[in-house]
This record gives C-alpha cells, sequence and structure tokens, in this order.
C-alpha cells in the first residue's frame, strides 16, 4: 500500500468491538494512529480538540448517553479540518433510520464486524486506496 490514512476513529460503547475492530485495522496497516472513543461523548470531546481530524470513522448508533444519531448531530457544532467518510457499523441488517438530518453525513452502513474485506471495500471506494 502506498498511501496511509492519517488518523481513523472507533466509536463504540462495545470494549470488544472496539479491540477487535483495531486489529483489523491495525493488521490493515491502514492509518497512521487508530483512535478509540467508548461513547458519542467522548468521541464529541476528543474531536474538539484542534489536533484530531479522522478521515475516516466508524460510528456505532446504540449507544448509552450520547447516541451515534446524537453524535452526528453535535458533529455539526465542531470545525474538522477535513469532512471525514463516516461508516455506521451495526449489528442490524436493516437499520432503523432515526433522523433523516443526519443521514447525509453517514457514508455507508456495514454489518458488525468489520472484517478485512469489509474495510477493503470502504477505503477503495472513498479513498482509492487498495489494501
Amino acid at each position: 500500500m502506498n498511501e496511509k490514512l492519517n488518523c481513523v476513529m472507533l466509536i463504540d460503547d462495545d470494549e470488544d468491538d472496539n479491540f477487535f475492530h483495531k486489529m483489523v485495522l491495525d493488521r490493515a496497516a491502514l492509518a497512521v494512529t487508530v483512535k478509540v472513543a467508548e461513547s458519542g461523548q467522548e468521541a464529541i470531546e476528543m474531536l474538539s480538540r484542534k489536533d484530531m481530524s479522522p478521515e475516516l470513522i466508524f460510528l456505532d448508533l446504540n449507544m448509552p448517553r450520547l447516541n451515534g444519531w446524537e453524535f452526528l448531530d453535535k458533529l455539526n457544532g465542531i470545525q474538522l479540518t477535513v469532512q471525514p467518510v463516516i461508516v455506521v457499523l451495526t449489528t442490524a441488517i436493516r437499520p432503523f433510520i432515526e433522523n433523516s438530518q443526519v443521514l447525509h453525513k453517514i457514508s455507508c452502513f456495514e454489518t458488525k464486524p468489520l472484517t478485512n474485506e469489509k474495510l477493503k471495500s470502504i477505503v477503495s471506494n472513498h479513498f482509492g486506496i487498495n489494501l
């Protein structure tokens, strides 16, 4: 692979999912940095820092306190240097579309778990990177 992303972010309240998905990302050597947030609120706090601007975000929708839809709504108020590709990772085959106002921010929906094949397809389609 000739190119790497600067930063990929995982947002999921499930530690096991984060561990497995980070392992898939690390093995693919896709990004210089992989950041993990265990809640939508933690992700908003991380993204509010000026030094944090991931090119790719993997987002779970069903989280306590600040769910994925609420995260997307709050993301509007944050100045990012790069508009991230947002991929929803869900256990639902057909996720319930709760908030059509932020639906345009989502690049695609994928079922969990993130696999190497899914990752290859995502980065090829959205970044032109072949893993």
